[in-house]
């Protein structure tokens, strides 16, 4: 996954000259930049709809956990 998310950078980076937004697969954890992610792709012409399918469930489960795996305190 991350070297998917690596190779997507270079790409960029070639293409643009400039770094890619998300640093990591865990900044697209939202619907919002999941979409503006997406755009990214789709003005990279990287548009197969199984990539983007691939990295909303990615950053799902990053997201989780990285949630779950956390320490809360508590107090009971």
């Amino acid at each position: 996954m991350e070297d998917i998310f690596d190779l997507i950078r270079k790409i960029h980076q070639k293409m643009f000259r400039t770094d890619l937004e998300f640093e990591s697969i865990e900044d697209i954890g939202s619907q919002e930049k999941l979409e503006k992610f997406s755009t990214l792709l789709d003005t990279m012409n990287i548009d197969d709809p199984r990539l983007i399918e691939f990295f909303k469930d990615a950053s799902y489960d990053e997201v989780i956990k990285k949630q779950l795996l956390s320490k809360t305190p508590c107090v009971i």
